[in-house]
């Protein structure tokens, strides 16, 4: 199947040394961008808006840093952080034993993928997320592992938000839905893992497909909020190298450290 990979050792350490299935949704949204779920007040108060939001990742990291395997940030929650924010972001999450996967979806020409690609690597993180329907997906993974050191990569396959399910999920390629096309050519690239959304498009072929095409360590990223039923039926069937992604559910609690505790002891009940 391959040369394991730097990020697949550590995620394989994680799971292990933690006991834990768990990445976190780390989206601290500022209030006025959503309707509900923003960064409490108190992070606020008093402070430039991105300190606040800075502060806010902070906290959380360190309440869930003993539970979480990986901490994934989303790109346009972000948008307004200075390098040294993220570098502080991704410092934290390096002396706290988390690792740092910023999604953002890439997915350009490689000139100007690369030009993302040196943002994240010069921010410190770990992994950062492709969208493979758009560019040169092989050659931007090429690009991100030859970095020193090497910047991981996991391929959207498919995802759970409405656009997906209609169209990626029922479009096909020749006889080939469009995802497994996609993760036969995964094959050929190597990434460090895929990342998956929940729902019907999502299917047990397509997993054991996928797991059987890049093999037992390759990182499965599952985001299902916080959907126990979706967390339990794609774990059961993806395997032990696999994460579950939860977001708001545990970031906003009042409690985020019990919360995310409470999510490990669930997902290893699954397996």
């Amino acid at each position: 199947m391959g040369i394991v990979t730097r990020f697949q050792e550590k995620v394989a350490d994680g799971i292990r040394s933690k006991r834990s299935n768990l990445s976190i949704g780390l989206d601290p949204a500022l209030p006025g961008q959503v309707k509900e779920d923003a960064v409490p007040s108190r992070f606020l108060r008093g402070k430039d808006p991105y300190k606040g939001l800075l502060d806010f990742c902070l906290y959380v990291i360190d309440q869930v840093a003993d539970s979480a395997v990986a901490i994934k940030i989303t790109h346009p929650y972000v948008m307004g952080f200075t390098d040294e924010h993220h570098q502080m972001l991704t410092s934290r999450m390096r002396e706290r034993g988390v690792l740092s996967i910023y999604d953002m979806k890439l997915g350009a020409i490689l000139r100007t993928a690369f030009a993302a690609l040196w943002y994240c690597h010069r921010w410190g993180y770990d992994a950062v997320t492709l969208n493979p329907y758009r560019g040169d997906v092989g050659a931007t993974i090429k690009s991100a592992r030859d970095m020193k050191p090497g910047l991981a990569t996991l391929v959207t396959v498919l995802s759970s938000d409405p656009g997906a399910s209609k169209y990626a999920g029922r479009a096909r390629v020749g006889s080939k839905g469009i995802a497994e096309e996609m993760v036969s050519d995964l094959v050929k690239y190597r990434p460090d893992g895929c990342m998956f959304g929940s729902g019907k498009s999502v299917t047990y072929p397509l997993l054991s497909k996928a797991r059987r095409a890049l093999g037992n360590d390759s990182l499965f990223l599952f985001v299902v909020g916080n959907r126990e039923r979706e967390a339990k039926r794609l774990l059961n069937h993806a395997g032990e190298t696999s994460l579950i992604n939860v977001g708001r559910n545990i970031i906003y609690s009042d409690r985020p450290g019990r919360m995310a505790e409470a999510w490990v002891k669930k997902l290893r009940s699954f397996l």
